[in-house]
C-alpha cells in the first residue's frame, strides 16, 4: 500500500483553503439570520445629499432616498417583502422624486401608491417633469399630496416591468399603526396581512400581541359564519307548519350545530347550540311518528 505525504507547502494551502471556506459559509449563514430577522436594511435607505448615480429618488426631510427595484413577480409589494424596502421621512406630505437616467421618457413612466391595507388598492398619480442642470436628471412633482403609510411603485419600461419601489414613512410604525385599528372588519384577510408582516419583521412584539388579537376575532367571526347557517336551518324549521319540511330542516338544523360544536365547541353559541340540538332530536322522533 502506497503513502503519500503532504509537504508543509502543500499542508498550509490546504489549511488556507480550509478557512477561506469556512469563513465564506459563517458569512453566508449570518447573511441569512440578518435577512429573516429583517434586521438587514438596504443600503439605499441612507439618505444622500448628493445624487451622483443613476436611478429615482425621493427628497426626504434630508438629502434623497434612492428607490430600490423589486425583486419578486408581481405587481405589488407583498408585505411578506417589506423589510427589502427603503422607506422615507418627509418634510410634509407632498412628494418630490428626481430620476437620473441617460435616456428618459416620460411617456413611458408611471407613479402609483398602494396603501399599507389589506385590500390591494393601487392608484395611478398624474405628474409633472422639470429638467434639472445635470444631464439626464429631471424632477417629478405632483399636485395631489400623499400621506405616510403608503408603498410608492414607480414604473417604467414598454410594460412597466421594471418597479422601484419605497415606503413612505417608518415602515414599522405604519404597520403597527394600521393592524392597531379594531375598525377593520375582515379579521381572517387582516391575520393573513399580519402574520406575512410577521415574516418580514419577526422581533417587532407589537405586531406579535396584534397577531394573537386578530387571531382571536378572525375564531370570532369564523364561529360567527357557522352558527348563521344554523339560525338559517332554524328559522326555517319555524317557518313551516308541514310535517315533511319541518322533519328535512330539523336534520338540516342538527348537522349544522354538530359541524358548529365540532369546530367551536367553548364558542360563545356553544350553549345555545347544545339545546337546540336537543330540543331538535327531540321534535325530530315526535314528527317522524306523525309521518
Amino acid at each position: 500500500m502506497k503513502t503519500y505525504v503532504l509537504s508543509k507547502k502543500a499542508t498550509l494551502f490546504n489549511f488556507t483553503s480550509w478557512r477561506i471556506i469556512m469563513r465564506n459559509k459563517l458569512f453566508f449563514t449570518l447573511a441569512q439570520v440578518a435577512i429573516a430577522t429583517g434586521a438587514f436594511v438596504p443600503a439605499q435607505s441612507k439618505a444622500v445629499e448628493t445624487i451622483e448615480h443613476y436611478g429615482v429618488y425621493v427628497a426626504a426631510k434630508s438629502g434623497y432616498i434612492k428607490l430600490e427595484p423589486y425583486k419578486h413577480s408581481s405587481d405589488y409589494v407583498d408585505f411578506k417583502h417589506l423589510n427589502e424596502l427603503p422607506s422615507v421621512e418627509r418634510a410634509d406630505e407632498s412628494l418630490r422624486l428626481v430620476v437620473f437616467q441617460k435616456s428618459f421618457d416620460e411617456e413611458n413612466l408611471t407613479i402609483k401608491f398602494r396603501p399599507i391595507q389589506t385590500t390591494v388598492d393601487i392608484r395611478e398619480i398624474n405628474f409633472n417633469v422639470k429638467p434639472l442642470e445635470k444631464e439626464g436628471m429631471y424632477e417629478l412633482t405632483t399636485e395631489q399630496t400623499i400621506s405616510t403609510g403608503v408603498i410608492l411603485q414607480v414604473q417604467s419600461g414598454s410594460w412597466g416591468t421594471n418597479m422601484n419601489v419605497v415606503v413612505l414613512g417608518d415602515t414599522q410604525k405604519e404597520l403597527e399603526k394600521y393592524f392597531s385599528r379594531k375598525d377593520l372588519d375582515d379579521a381572517y384577510a387582516v391575520k393573513l396581512y399580519l402574520d406575512d408582516a410577521l415574516q418580514a419583521y419577526p422581533e417587532n412584539s407589537t405586531l406579535k400581541g396584534l397577531s394573537d388579537y386578530w387571531g382571536t376575532e378572525a375564531q370570532k367571526q369564523k364561529a360567527a359564519k357557522t352558527y348563521g347557517y344554523v339560525e338559517t336551518q332554524w328559522e326555517k324549521y319555524q317557518g313551516t307548519k308541514k310535517i315533511n319540511l319541518r322533519v328535512r330542516y330539523l336534520k338540516s338544523l342538527i348537522g349544522e350545530i354538530n359541524g358548529y360544536l365540532n369546530d367551536h365547541g367553548d364558542g360563545e353559541k356553544a350553549e345555545e347550540a347544545k339545546e337546540r340540538k336537543l330540543y331538535a332530536e327531540k321534535t325530530l322522533q315526535e314528527l317522524q311518528e306523525q309521518l
